[in-house]
């Protein structure tokens, strides 16, 4: 694998034991670690590492999951691991698994507020935020529900 796809994968394992301390730790500073790297995998452009076979893949979208079943969408950083969802949403393992994040992504699709709560929550830049973020999630859930039942069939 070449030099780039090599430091990638080696950001994806770190991406991994962050998340894996963040979930048993709880700390805000690895909360910050999380939201570091993901950044940084954000910036991966390379196919081929997101559709190489490595367990690392399924391990960091297995994490991704747990984050986001976790964090409150509120949190920039459930904001971020969305992102990465999408912008990998073309690779083949994400295609393989996303009948495992449907159900993540459900929930947090549910758990935004209707915009008349949002307005008492935070005014008016929380409400487009999160008219934003849910218009967002909510093309990736269509995208990602249509993408398991080509698959599933």
């Amino acid at each position: 694998m070449a030099g780039k796809a090599k430091l990638s994968l080696d950001q994806i394992k770190a991406f991994n034991i962050a998340a894996v301390k963040f979930e048993t730790q709880g700390a805000d500073k690895s909360l910050e670690d999380v939201d570091k790297i993901v950044n940084a995998l954000s910036q991966i452009n390379s196919t081929e590492v997101w559709n190489s076979s490595s367990p690392d893949i399924s391990d960091l979208l297995f994490n991704c999951g747990q984050l986001i079943q976790v964090l409150d969408y509120k949190c920039g950083t459930t904001w971020n691991l969305i992102s990465l969802l999408y912008k990998i949403r073309d690779s083949s393992i994400l295609s393989q698994k996303a009948g495992q994040l449907l159900p993540v992504l459900a929930r947090l699709l549910h758990s935004i507020p209707s915009t008349t709560h949002t307005v008492m929550w935070g005014g008016e830049a929380l409400r487009e935020s999160c008219e934003r973020a849910g218009g967002a999630l909510r093309n990736f859930f269509k995208e990602f529900a249509y993408r398991v039942s080509i698959f599933i069939a």
